[in-house]
């Protein structure tokens, strides 16, 4: 059974504070006297489907950072009860264009 009602939310990751701060940040450069701008993102996106047993969230995330370092991210999150939550996540980063790292992460939590 789905619940095909949609709904808007406040963002958990605080993007007001991510448009007031900009999406650079000073750094040195080599010689360490002038500032320059490093560009930074990250973003994620992700769609909540109720079933009998609880939530999950399928989602997808990206993130980029100063010259061509990237990270991309896809996964569930499951939420059996308030105090059981799982979750499943596949992850690539790349640092350079001949250096990049793969993952798949499982986790949960449970409060007691």
């Amino acid at each position: 059974e789905l619940d095909a009602g949609l709904s808007w939310g406040d963002a958990g990751s605080g993007v007001d504070r991510l448009w007031d701060d900009g999406l650079a940040t000073p750094r040195l450069d080599e010689e360490g006297d002038e500032p320059v701008m490093k560009p930074r993102l990250a973003a994620e996106i992700g769609y909540g489907l109720r079933l009998r047993s609880g939530v999950v969230t399928p989602y997808g995330g990206l993130a980029l950072g100063g010259g061509d370092a990237r990270a991309y991210r896809v996964g569930a999150r499951f939420a059996v009860n308030p105090a059981l939550r799982l979750r499943v996540e596949a992850r690539r980063r790349e640092r350079s264009s001949d250096d990049s790292e793969h993952r798949i992460l499982l986790g949960g939590e449970i409060d007691l």
